[in-house]
């Protein structure tokens, strides 16, 4: 018979059948006081015994009666306190076995209780040692409280500091080789201790959050796990615990942090929450609504913490914080406008994280991320644009377009730190996306609209000119749009994918990056050969002829670098060393015969080397970019070809678009980097006989543009040079002049030449239908032979003069249009055309000889054809549009010869003053051709400095964009001269007296209210790009000086003069209003002699003493201050005052009531009027549309202006297209207005420019006006008591009320009388109030001019009563003449002051001192006198000048203003 598994015999009672079941054990384990002592192991074995029968009993059949006497005896405190671990431990067990059979009723009272689990805490402890021989004991005990759950009665002993032992010493044993059942019953212990509590101590919830902390989970990651767990079993029960322990914190972070440990703690609260929110998010319920009102507390550290946790919250992966809070979400969305830049910037670093994890939330953040780009502070638009740069290629998808065109804006950000993290951001972005930009169907659909524009954006802030923005792009290039790419094939498709998609003008800007690659690896190239020379400083002979020469080239490298100094510090670190291995591979670099991999694996050889000299790298990491050879490399020139090819029997639109992109790569090529062509000379000489004749032309040019440089390469076989005979003579004009350029620099190319040359001369006649290649042909011999040509000069040129200038085959017609596309004009005007380049080539290939006068007929055919419009007939039938290309290839032609010295002498003022005049052509691309090449002559310096005044007379330009273009070219270039501080260079705040000069000299100009208002465009124009708070007292001083001078050029010198003083005018005001100062300049100056001739001293003295302006002017000009318009441009104030635009020398459409454009109009001026003129001819009728102009038609038609590709003759000058043809726009400049701006109600009259026309006189504004006449009237009052007879000078006076006119700037020889209305004139049947309105609101009658005469008293002209409301003129009543100077003063004191001065003054005069009412001029007049002796030196002191009417009061004020008038004094 098997016996029972579980002790009971077959047929015995079952616990069903024998009742309840009583405890055998009848030994006692604690000994009767008196008894024997029980040994240790004697008691272990009794324990191990109840122990065994105690756990095989049931709760249900247990008789709890047996149990008392084991029940007593286990409390005792021998056994609890027992020195035996297994004595313990039984113990334990057997009290939880005792716990367990008599629950839900403890047999022990608290008292007991309390020990009990005290015993059972330290027993615990023991757990942790798994190998030890009662570690079953110990997890017996552990499972029996987490099982039997009796653990809970801790919760009804009140025993706070017990329930703490509990979770501190599971957080202490726990650790990661715990057996997974041990934590179980760990983390089911401690969560019946936080449920069944009714308060959980402060100490246990320490315990808990400090698990969390990072340093805890690094060192005791099992204890970080049990908390985490514990938090999500009952987050119910800790949210408020949780929520109370961070209230605490975020209470005393409000009252402040006393020390750093407070400030400390505050963060390390702020850490927990985090890690607390990726384990157990369940329980910050409570703690978020507390991180919302952080957000909006005053302290800068708290709001930044709470900025932070809560974007680390809301961007962990799979968080719903959002939407469980939305009022939170737009809480912490609003911290993008923190007042904080601090905060800014880390709400900005969030951004990436939700773009990646939280597509739902993208269109929030997106929005919030655009709106951060045009923040007013840098490092926020710098930190939101480089949040882009962390984009993968999924997160990428969830940032809008928009976002990526304001990224693109602030690419032209004022500050480049913006600037690089645009650069880098948006091209790394275009280098991620390319293949789905190629092929949209492996990702995100419209990829190529979304990221296509982006290479093109970043080549056009090249467009800025700035040393550090040229870094950033060619770091672009090289890096993400152009990376390394082994495969040719792959690396040329990508190169054509890129270009395909440009502008011309983002073409020109990469185009520019290769000519700055050619110019620097010439430079590179001479710098290694005298780095070799030098040899580390040791050197046999010629030391300090190549330390020179090494300087110097070291100098130029360095200064195109954004920092000159530290360049240069790292060249010369880099010549001492002396590598001759890097000299090797940097010559491999940037040879252009080199391959594709030889020049990056040299690359990469060099950087190896290089970093171990320290600070060399980041200079010649920016050396490499533009010296190697990687973005058209040798090896892409097959490509290109194959793809030009390919494209012309092809049908593909893709294939065609690429084959047009590689054809204009491979002339720009052809332009920068001729030897490229070196290996592939055969390809092109061989494609001259294909029957493609569009490719034949571009071969031809590639090959013309190649021998230029390299002529050795020219191909020397009879079969090629008969072929290039073949098209000189037959083939198309731009055939005619390649051929000709490749046979002339053969080795025997008079041969060839002189048989071209002879047949044209055979043929030379009108009816030539090949005259044009003829002509063009004759160009080039002239050009590039002319030993051959010269012998024929005469029969040509007189063919020219006579056969085609002189002639017109063709009568202008009623009809005719004003311009048309060089390909669009009639052959006879190309003839023309083409003359005149032939007659300008022969003198550019002989400006060599010492014999000048060979020129004069052509310049005087050149200033004929600038003075008459383009017309050289006598009978004036030239067609107009004809007209239009012969000025301005007469105009471009003086420009070319003005390039050689040996005609510059010859091209004088005169030559200069008509071609000033082109700049204002009637038509838009007249002006526009000619602005680009004078740009470009201007910035390769080929062209004498003094042209730059032309660009000023841009000031009226109707187009926005050519009007930038200029002005953008003049800041820089004024920018550039400051920045270089070289002494010898001619600074462009010299040229302010010849502007003034050619302001002088043009037709437009007069001395009248409008004239002037107009001219004062044109000076402001110049200030706006030249001035500064450090120029401005120079500037005054040359305008001043001036008036020193007569004018040689000009009968009177009145013009002269009068602009002057606008100009000193204009600059005083603008000095008051931006605040700068205008001290005495100290130096001398000596103006241009062959302009101007110097007066005697007196005379000048006299002169700057007297006023040239019109007193009604200067009181519109002053009235206009005291109104208190800004400063606004007076062309504008002009359109907004009369409702049409400010009057200029350029054409205006015509448009039909839809808006389009129906033809062109001539607009008249003072220079059409003259009947020299050939506008007189043509009237203003409507002419039929024909060819679209700029401003007379679509923007589109200057994107199809080649820019006068045939007349300009682009491929003889090389240059660099953004630093020359510049047409940008203006660069984002986003200011800090974070400062207030006050407005003081004392505004000065000075202060403000605004044209008087543009002010709408309402009842206020004539008040004030009033109000100012009544101050005037105070100040004559005032005046005039303390005049003193001494000051009565003789005066001249002017018609037009400018007898009493002064500059602000210049001393007046007038009276001293304020006003032009003369009280004598003022009708006395007016109100006083009518009196001031008569005063202030003239009419627009016209006026008889008085003749000028000598007298004290001021000539007033008669006005009407009335004025019409809509063309308003106020006047102020002082003007300017005080200079600006005099001043209201609040308190009628200082009236007695000023007067008690001025009488002292006055007094003074009878020793010698001159006294006068007025400032005089900045200049120092120093010359002989009369007698031949040498006159005492006069020096003009301009002292400080002060505010001029300090307070307008308001009207009803009872006080009085009072005008003090400051004196200056000419010292003799």
């Amino acid at each position: 018979m098997s016996s029972d598994p579980f002790g009971f015999a077959a047929g015995a009672d079952t616990p069903s059948r024998r009742g309840p079941r009583k405890l055998n054990f009848t030994q006692r384990l604690v000994p009767i006081a008196g008894s024997k002592q029980v040994s240790t192991s004697e008691l272990v074995n009794r324990l191990k015994k109840v122990h065994n029968d105690l756990s095989r009993m049931d709760q249900e059949d247990v008789d709890t009666q047996s149990l008392k006497t084991v029940q007593k005896d286990l409390i005792s405190p021998s056994l609890m306190s027992h020195k035996d671990k297994a004595v313990k431990i039984l113990t334990a067990c057997c009290l939880a076995d005792i716990l367990r059979l008599f629950a839900p009723d403890a047999p022990y009272n608290q008292n007991q209780l309390r020990e009990i689990f005290e015993f059972f805490a330290k027993q615990l402890q023991h757990i942790a040692d798994k190998n030890g021989p009662y570690f079953s004991f110990y997890y017996y005990l552990l499972d029996s409280l987490s099982t039997v759950k009796s653990v809970v009665l801790v919760a009804d002993l009140n025993a706070e500091d017990l329930i703490v032992d509990f979770f501190r010493n599971f957080f202490d044993l726990i650790k990661p080789d715990f057996t997974k059942n041990v934590y179980i019953c760990m983390v089911d212990i401690l969560q019946q201790l936080v449920d069944e509590c009714h308060h959980l101590p402060q100490d246990v919830i320490d315990i808990i959050l400090s698990s969390f902390r990072q340093k805890r989970q690094v060192e005791r990651p099992a204890a970080f796990k049990m908390a985490a767990d514990l938090c999500n079993a009952c987050p119910d029960k800790l949210q408020r615990y949780v929520c109370q322990y961070f209230s605490d914190a975020i209470v005393a972070a409000g009252r402040g942090f006393e020390d750093e440990s407070d400030e400390k703690e505050f963060e390390d609260a702020h850490k927990v929450i985090l890690e607390i929110n990726r384990a157990s998010p369940a329980v910050l319920l409570s703690v978020i609504p507390q991180l919302d009102e952080e957000l909006k507390v005053d302290d800068v550290h708290v709001r930044t913490l709470a900025t932070n946790v809560l974007g680390q919250m809301f961007s962990e992966p799979g968080s719903k914080l959002a939407a469980k809070y939305p009022h939170v979400w737009k809480s912490w969305l609003g911290r993008r406008l923190d007042k904080q830049v601090s905060v800014r910037i880390i709400w900005l670093e969030y951004c990436f994280p939700l773009f990646k994890s939280h597509p739902e939330l993208s269109a929030d953040v997106d929005a919030s991320l655009r709106e951060k780009m045009i923040d007013p502070d840098e490092k926020v638009r710098a930190a939101a644009v480089k949040v882009l740069t962390q984009l993968d290629m999924m997160s990428a998808h969830n940032v809008s377009k928009d976002t990526l065109l304001a990224a693109g804006a602030r690419l032209r950000d004022k500050k480049s730190t913006v600037r690089e993290a645009a650069t880098e951001a948006l091209s790394r972005v275009f280098n991620m996306k390319y293949a789905e930009i190629m092929d949209p169907s492996i990702g995100e659909v419209g990829a190529a609209d979304k990221y296509g524009w982006i290479p093109g954006s970043v080549l056009e802030i090249l467009y800025m000119d700035d040393p550090e923005t040229k870094v950033f792009v060619e770091k672009a290039l090289h890096d993400h749009i152009f990376p390394a790419i082994p495969e040719d094939s792959a690396r040329t498709e990508r190169l054509l994918n890129v270009t395909t998609a440009w502008t011309e003008k983002q073409r020109k800007a990469f185009l520019s990056v290769l000519d700055r690659q050619a110019k620097t690896v010439h430079a590179t190239t001479i710098f290694l050969d005298q780095c070799e020379k030098y040899n580390g400083g040791i050197m046999d002979s010629d030391e300090d002829a190549t330390e020179k020469v090494l300087l110097q080239i070291i100098t130029y490298l360095a200064s195109r670098f954004p920092d000159p100094k530290k360049a240069q510090a790292h060249l010369q670190k880099f010549a001492k060393v002396n590598d001759g291995r890097l000299y090797k591979l940097m010559r491999t670099v940037m040879d252009p015969q080199s391959d594709y991999k030889p020049i990056m694996k040299a690359i990469k050889e060099i950087v190896k080397r290089v970093e171990q000299q320290a600070g060399v790298m980041e200079t010649l990491s920016i050396l490499l970019r533009r010296i190697c050879l990687t973005l058209v490399p040798k090896s892409s020139i097959p490509y290109l070809l194959e793809k030009t090819q390919a494209a012309r029997s092809s049908q593909d639109a893709l294939v065609q678009r690429h084959g047009q992109t590689a054809e204009r790569l491979l002339k720009d090529i052809s332009t920068v980097f001729p030897a490229l062509y070196r290996s592939n000379l055969e390809n092109f000489t061989q494609l001259l006989r294909s029957p493609d004749e569009a490719l034949v032309a571009d071969s031809l040019e590639a090959l013309a543009r190649f021998t230029k440089t390299f002529p050795d390469e020219a191909p020397q076989d009879r079969q090629s040079k008969e072929r290039l005979i073949k098209f000189a003579l037959k083939g198309s004009p731009q055939q005619a002049k390649n051929a000709i350029v490749v046979l002339a620099h053969t080795r025997n190319p008079t041969e060839a030449c002189n048989e071209v040359l002879q047949e044209i001369l055979g043929s030379l006649s009108f009816d030539n239908e090949k005259l044009l290649s003829h002509l063009q042909a004759l160009a080039q011999i002239a050009r590039n032979a002319s030993t051959l040509f010269e012998p024929h000069n005469t029969a040509i040129t007189n063919f020219i003069v006579k056969d085609l200038l002189l002639v017109n085959r063709r009568k202008a017609v009623e009809n005719d249009v004003d311009w048309v596309e060089y390909e669009s004009l009639e052959r006879e005007g190309q003839l023309k055309i083409m003359g005149i380049k032939i007659l300008v080539k022969r003198l550019i290939a002989l400006a060599n000889n010492e014999d000048a006068d060979v020129a004069a007929p052509v310049l005087k055919l050149l200033r004929r054809l600038l003075e008459y419009d383009g017309e050289l007939v006598a009978e004036k039938t030239t067609p107009p549009a004809v007209q239009t290309h012969l000025r301005l290839i007469a105009a471009i032609s003086l420009l070319k010869l003005a390039r050689c010295p040996t005609y510059a002498s010859q091209i004088d003022v005169t030559y200069l003053q008509k071609l000033a005049l082109c700049i204002q052509d009637p038509i838009y691309q007249v002006r526009n051709a000619f602005v680009e090449k004078l740009v470009m002559y201007l910035s390769n310096k080929t062209v004498p400095f003094d042209y730059m005044v032309i660009l000023m007379l841009a000031a009226h330009e109707p187009e926005a964009e050519l009007k930038l273009k200029v002005k953008n070219f003049l800041s820089r270039k004024a920018k550039q001269q400051r920045a270089e501080e070289n002494p010898q260079a001619s600074l462009l705040e010299h040229t302010i007296v010849r502007f003034l000069h050619v302001l002088a000299h043009h037709p437009d100009f007069n001395i009248e209210v409008e004239d002037l208002q107009m001219f004062a465009v044109y000076i402001e124009f110049f200030l706006d790009s030249v001035a500064t708070s450090d120029n401005a007292s120079f500037l005054y001083y040359m305008t001043a000086k001036v008036k020193t001078v007569r004018d040689i050029h000009a009968q009177s010198s009145e013009n002269l003069y009068a602009l002057s003083d606008l100009a000193q005018l204009i600059i005083q005001e603008r000095a008051n209003h931006a605040g700068w100062s205008l001290p005495s300049y100290p130096g001398n100056v000596h103006l241009p002699k062959d302009l101007f001739v110097k007066m005697s001293s007196q005379n000048a003295v006299e002169n700057t003493r007297k006023s040239y302006l019109p007193q009604e002017f200067i009181d519109m000009r002053a009235m206009s201050s005291v109104l208190g318009h800004g400063q606004k441009s007076r062309a504008s104030r002009k359109v907004e005052a009369t409702g049409r635009p400010a009057r200029s020398r350029s054409m205006t459409p015509d448009s039909d009531d839809n808006g389009s454009v129906t033809g062109t109009k001539r607009k008249a001026s003072r220079r059409a009027q003259t009947p020299s003129s050939a506008k007189k001819r043509r009237q203003s009728d409507e002419l039929p549309e024909e060819t679209p102009q700029r401003k007379n038609a679509p923007r589109s038609a200057k994107s199809r202006t080649k820019s006068f590709k045939e007349v300009s003759d682009e491929e003889e000058e090389m240059e660099e297209i953004p630093e020359e043809e510049r047409s940008e726009s203006e660069e984002s400049e986003i200011e800090d207005d974070d400062a207030d701006i006050m407005e003081s109600s004392e505004k000065p009259v000075q202060h403000i420019q605004a044209s008087v026309k543009s002010v709408a006189m309402t009842p206020v504004t004539r008040r004030r006006a009033r109000k100012v006449l009544a101050d005037s009237k105070q100040m004559d009052t005032s005046e005039k008591e303390n005049e003193s007879d001494g000051e009565n000078l003789s005066r001249r006076t002017r018609g037009r009320g400018r007898g009493t006119a002064s500059s602000t700037t210049q001393p007046r020889a007038t009276s001293t009388s304020s006003h032009p209305v003369s009280k004598q004139v003022v009708d006395d049947e007016l109100s006083e109030e009518e009196v001031v309105e008569e005063q202030i609101l003239p009419t627009r009658a016209k006026r008889t001019r008085a003749k000028p005469k000598m007298d004290t008293t001021p000539v007033v002209e008669a006005e009407s009563d009335t004025a019409p409301e809509d063309e308003v003129e106020p006047v102020n009543s002082r003007g300017i003449r005080q200079r600006r100077a005099a001043a209201i003063k609040k308190s009628k004191n200082d009236a007695t002051v000023e007067g008690t001065r001025r009488s002292k003054r006055a007094a003074k005069t009878d020793s010698g001192i001159v006294a006068s009412d007025e400032i005089v001029s900045p200049v120092r007049v120093s010359d002989e006198d009369q007698d031949g002796t040498k006159g005492a030196k006069h020096e003009v002191r301009n002292t400080r000048r002060k505010k001029a009417l300090s307070a307008v009061h308001n009207e009803g004020d009872d006080e009085e203003p009072v005008i003090r008038r400051p004196t200056r004094r000419i010292h003799i």
